[in-house]
């Protein structure tokens, strides 16, 4: 009975771990963000009610407020994070699913056997990889020359 129950445990294991990353773990980052945002409006809000309490002018309750707020960033400093994402993801994906699939081209070469599992890492892993680190790369590309076409038409006007 007991190798029964270590069997069917066993089997249980990798579905734990699928179910905490694709099930848990989103939720946990949702919570985290809501959170971080109550506290952001309460704090705000218990800074208004002491200057209300001291009676604070409006003018001055407003200059409280804008120190308060973080400055927005501008569309385009919004732009250049976003391209540095994109460049920096796009390379470690295409470096690791270059790497995969030679790794896996090699070891198939060693063996001489083309065996599952190398078909399996080779299209569901590398290839993805490289795809999206492709596109991603692509997607730098495209959104360069739009910043550089919207710097062009800026010194125009």
């Amino acid at each position: 009975m007991n190798e029964t129950v270590i069997a069917v445990f066993g089997e249980m294991i990798p579905l734990a771990i699928g179910l905490g990353t694709a099930v848990v773990l989103p939720i946990t980052v949702v919570w985290l963000v809501m959170k971080k945002k109550k506290n952001d409006t309460n704090r705000r809000a218990e800074v208004m009610l002491a200057a209300i309490e001291k009676n604070t002018s409006v003018g001055n309750m407003e200059e409280l407020l804008k120190q308060m707020t973080p400055p927005q960033p501008t569309v385009r400093e919004k732009r250049q994070k976003k391209m540095h994402n994109y460049l920096m993801f796009g390379v470690a994906l295409t470096i690791i699913g270059a790497a995969i699939m030679l790794t896996m081209l090699i070891k198939a070469i060693n063996d001489g056997v083309i065996e599952r599992y190398f078909i399996s890492n080779f299209c569901f892993t590398g290839v993805p990889c490289l795809a999206f680190g492709i596109g991603m790369l692509m997607a730098y590309r495209s959104m360069k020359k739009t910043l550089a076409a919207d710097k062009e038409e800026a010194k125009a006007n």
